[in-house]
């Protein structure tokens, strides 16, 4: 059944009705130009009388043959009614044809073979007919049907089957036009239920939830008034997909009402199950479901939790949704978005495979865009401007492809090339102007074309004077100014620039321009530049740190008072305790101590104590305590300073500092036991692959060694060699003990521990000596060893020379024996 209003009857009764009613309608709107024979009502009991009489009286009467098929009709005798409706499509009178054609419609299209095209009812029946077949020549047959001179129920059918073939076509734009036309000019029809529905389906299929929940819930209304409801097939889907709106905009209350609408219009409907557990899953954000959800809805929860994922930058996480939404329902979607996550993961391989599968004409353009962004992080620059030149052309990506392009060549880093291209960028298209300049730049100062790198820069800085960009493009040519020695040019330009720059970059700038007063002559000590820094950015961290390195490295050249003019510009502009305050005290201490002035490097420390935090107060400490010792000798006051700088400190580094300054103070002050006794503690718990584990090791062998238990000094070398930092330098200084005490003995253990441990690069003048001790020992062939391996180190030395002399003395008494 093709006639709109039946198309979806579920039952003879239904079609009945619908048959009736467009009859109904046609003879109201036709009422003028048919003319009924009346007829004696005592006729009408008898189905022979009634024919007879037709046959009699109008024997020629094509309307009488109209009458008699409707007759036949209304008594259950279609065949007949068919027949006569049939020779009345070659009927010379016109409305004779439109009422067989629309008939003939009614039934079953194809009872006409060709239904005639000049009459109303035939262009109609016709256009739907062959809707399938000459889709758009059935949208202009329906077209025409509209003007004073069609009946209104044509007007409105022809409307309603052309938004039906534009809803084919995914036209939905078109289709919601010609439904919402019929639904202004004929607000209440039997058809406007269905048209809503239709309307939001449309709306649903496009993404459009509200407009879809506004259309259904219309659809609804007109189902609530209806007087035949059982008609309206559509309602508990409407329902259904009015429920499914509200879940898609995550409105749950609303679609628990809905829900509860549908079980009470249609309690047996098939759609209550599947809404039950759809609007669980959807509560609940649900990652696990049962049969009953479509997979449509399983794909769309997993891309909700995809992107949940994503939105939190948890790119496996949300790479998992993905995949298994586009294994659901084999989302195109789904799987451009499992790739975005595996390309956001870095794992580019996976995701450019996963871009090569899409296969939707749209989508495939953003998957090939992808895919060259995969080729580019994997560095094959080539293969990544193939595949991106592909959209050269396309409107979408022209822009972005084309600048793509030109930077692959600065990652690349063939700066000519990339500096051409981005040449050409800028000179075509707009969107990424401000990078493309940026890169400009950057290409063309590491190509050495500084000046015209400093002209790029001019005009990126005079269209965008600030941002992050606009620092580093100042700084860099700043820095490249001051590399080229163009002094005058780098002050102008830091006048030129600094007032749209603050913060750090500001201080770059600064320092470089007072830095570059020195060179031109304007300044002729270096603490001038400290000076103007503290003038013109006193506050600033890089001042600070300025007067810091500035301190060390007077102090380092025993320039002591400006070395404290320095730190004393650092401590000005601090906090007492800050690390920048503690470093420039400390520093003014040692300085004081330099130029003799004991009294202020006293009260200094305790200043330091005082308003100072560790590790500073300890370093403090440990340097008193050695200038006491080495300068006054007094040994008791040196050793409360290391202890309490032992006691107090709280970082392992410094500790161990006091530790060792403790130790070597008994040492040198020939208190062997009490040397080894004071980092013993200290050993026990000390990691032994710590660089200042040689330091601890050595004051250990050394006591022991000068205690006078030389053997326990080596063994203990020996034993500990190949754990601690340093291992081989550790052997070598023990050796050397060894070897200038006469103890060759020992020194052959020291020896075979070297070569056990594999130890490289040892000083050849050690292993000529270990090669003496080695003929000692009449170990004639390990000493020949030795010598050969100096002689090849060394062979055009001293050195090697004398191992030579000495290999060939030796290896003839080793060739004798």
């Amino acid at each position: 059944m093709l006639f709109g209003v039946m198309m979806f009857s579920s039952s003879k009764e239904e079609f009945f009705f619908c048959s009736i009613f467009l009859a109904l309608f046609f003879f109201a709107s036709t009422a003028s130009a048919v003319e009924i024979p009346e007829i004696p009502f005592d006729y009408l009991s008898d189905d022979d009388n009634f024919s007879a009489l037709l046959l009699d009286e109008f024997p020629s009467s094509e309307r009488s043959f109209a009458i008699l098929a409707d007759w036949e009709m209304s008594g259950d005798d279609s065949a007949s009614a068919i027949s006569i409706w049939r020779s009345l499509l070659r009927s010379d009178n016109y409305e004779m044809r439109n009422w067989a054609a629309l008939w003939l419609g009614i039934i079953d299209t194809a009872l006409a073979e060709n239904f005639p095209e000049d009459v109303p009812w035939g262009i109609f029946w016709s256009a739907i007919k062959n809707r399938y077949k000459t889709p758009y020549n059935s949208l202009g047959m329906l077209k025409t049907l509209q003007g004073d001179t069609i009946p209104d129920v044509l007007i409105l059918l022809a409307q309603y089957w052309r938004g039906l073939i534009f809803a084919d076509f995914k036209r939905a734009d078109s289709a919601l036009a010609q439904w919402n036309e019929i639904l202004k000019n004929y607000p209440m029809n039997i058809l406007s239920g269905e048209i809503y529905y239709r309307s939001g389906l449309l709306h649903f299929l496009g993404g459009e939830y509200t407009s879809a929940e506004s259309s259904f819930a219309q659809a609804l209304d007109f189902y609530k008034v209806s007087s035949r409801k059982s008609v309206h097939w559509w309602a508990d889907e409407a329902a259904y997909l009015k429920m499914l709106s509200f879940l898609r905009e995550e409105k749950f209350d609303s679609a628990e009402v809905e829900l509860s609408h549908l079980e009470r219009i249609s309690p047996q409907s098939k759609y209550i199950s599947t809404a039950e557990a759809i609007l669980s899953a959807y509560r609940d954000n649900s990652a696990v479901f049962g049969d009953e959800i479509p997979s449509s809805f399983r794909a769309d929860l997993m891309m909700k939790n995809g992107w949940a994922m994503f939105d939190a930058k948890k790119y496996r996480q949300a790479y998992i949704y993905f995949l298994d939404a586009y294994n659901a329902q084999n989302s195109q979607d789904a799987l451009l978005m499992a790739a975005e996550c595996a390309y956001n993961s870095k794992d580019y391989f996976t995701a450019d495979s996963l871009y090569n599968l899409i296969t939707d004409f749209e989508l495939k353009k953003y998957a090939v865009w992808g895919r060259g962004w995969c080729q580019a992080r994997m560095k094959k620059y080539g293969l990544a401007r193939q595949l991106w030149e592909s959209l050269l052309g396309d409107s979408t990506f022209e822009d972005d492809v084309s600048f793509a392009i030109a930077r692959s060549y600065y990652f690349q880093w063939s700066l000519n090339d990339a500096i051409e291209n981005l040449g050409e960028y800028l000179s075509k298209h707009r969107k990424h102007r401000r990078q493309a300049m940026a890169l400009l730049f950057f290409a063309q100062i590491n190509a050495g074309d500084t000046a015209t790198a400093i002209e790029t820069a001019k005009k990126y800085l005079d269209k965008y004077p600030s941002g992050r960009t606009s620092e580093q493009i100042a700084l860099s040519v700043a820095n490249a100014m001051f590399a080229r020695k163009n002094y005058s040019a780098l002050l102008n330009w830091v006048d030129m620039t600094d007032k749209n720059f603050s913060g750090t970059i500001l201080d770059s700038l600064v320092l470089l321009s007072e830095r570059a007063k020195y060179h031109l002559g304007d300044y002729d000590d270096p603490l001038e530049i400290l000076n103007g820094m503290f003038e013109r950015r006193g506050e600033s961290p890089l001042a600070i740190s300025l007067a810091l390195d500035m301190g060390n490295e007077l102090l380092a050249s025993n320039r002591w008072n400006d070395a404290i003019y320095a730190y004393s510009k650092a401590q000005a502009v601090s906090l007492p305790g800050d690390s920048e305050w503690c470093e420039a005290t400390l520093g003014i201490l040692r300085a004081q101590f330099g130029i003799g002035d004991t009294i202020s490097a006293f009260l200094t420390l305790n200043d330091l104590v005082s308003d100072g935090e560790q590790p500073w107060i300890a370093r403090g400490q440990i340097f008193v305590g050695n200038w006491i010792w080495k300068n006054i000798g007094d040994m008791e006051r040196a050793l409360m300073l290391y202890q309490n700088a032992r006691r107090d400190a709280k970082s392992s580094a410094v500790m161990d500092s006091a530790v060792l300054a403790i130790g070597k103070l008994y040492f040198s002050a020939m208190m062997f036991s009490e040397a080894a006794a004071s980092v013993s503690e200290r050993w026990k718990t000390l990691e032994k692959s710590s660089p200042v584990s040689y330091d601890y090791a050595m004051l250990i062998a050394q006591s022991i060694w000068e205690e006078g238990l030389q053997d326990s000094a080596v063994f203990f070398a020996v034993a500990i060699a190949d754990s601690i930092f340093g291992g081989c330098d550790y052997l070598v200084s023990v050796g050397k003990m060894a070897l200038s005490q006469g103890r060759p003995e020992l020194s052959e253990k020291v020896m075979d521990k070297i070569k056990e441990i594999g130890c490289q690069d040892v000083p050849a003048s050690f292993l000529l000596q270990m090669g003496d001790a080695m003929v000692q020992l009449e170990r004639i062939s390990d000493a020949c060893s030795l010598f050969a391996l100096v002689a090849e180190q060394h062979p055009d030395d001293s050195l090697g020379e004398t191992a030579r002399k000495r290999l060939k003395i030796f290896s003839i008494k080793e060739d004798k024996k």
